[in-house]
């Protein structure tokens, strides 16, 4: 823990405290979970394009690639979840288990975002709901922002490398 992290998650925990987000959160944290991606991935199978199913085998092998790589470096930071940490955390979501860093919700959503921009022109708006999901996860007191970063950049990181490597395929 340092003091970026301690300050920036006071300040979406606590100061942005508010009963709207109380209620639009987890709601919004859901659009990261792999239940809700995989589904997506599942639907995407049933499109008559070509690339559109493309999108859905990528998407559920992003997610299969995303919670191996997740679980890893859980295990290797070994990083206890702002609850354990920090007495004075709200807490939405009291089942989460398990260690903080990086997010898998924030790498989920990312992983996403990345490989639904390959295929749609609005990809600001991808990166806008990943962006909300990350920041969800820091306002239920789950994850550090650091967390949330982390699994951003390995979301993207793994979105743009199934992109590539089925370029390299198809090709």
């Amino acid at each position: 823990m340092n003091l970026f992290d301690t300050a920036v998650f006071d300040l979406i925990n606590h100061m942005m405290s508010n009963r709207f987000f109380d209620f639009i959160m987890p709601l919004i944290t859901r659009l990261g979970s792999g239940g809700f991606v995989f589904a997506a991935g599942v639907l995407l199978l049933f499109s008559r394009k070509k690339e559109t199913k493309t999108l859905g085998i990528l998407l559920i092998a992003g997610l299969a690639i995303s919670y191996y790589a997740v679980g890893a470096l859980k295990a290797i930071a070994a990083r206890p979840r702002p609850f354990s940490v920090l007495s004075n955390t709200i807490v939405l979501c009291y089942t989460e288990k398990g260690l903080s860093f990086p997010s898998g919700h924030a790498t989920t959503a990312f992983m996403a975002a990345a490989l639904f921009s390959s295929r749609f022109k609005c990809y600001p708006v991808f990166y806008l709901v990943a962006a909300l999901v990350g920041l969800s996860r820091v306002y239920m007191g789950v994850h550090f922002p650091t967390d949330v970063i982390g699994g951003a950049i390995i979301g993207c990181v793994i979105g743009w490398f199934s992109i590539y490597t089925a370029k390299k395929i198809c090709a």
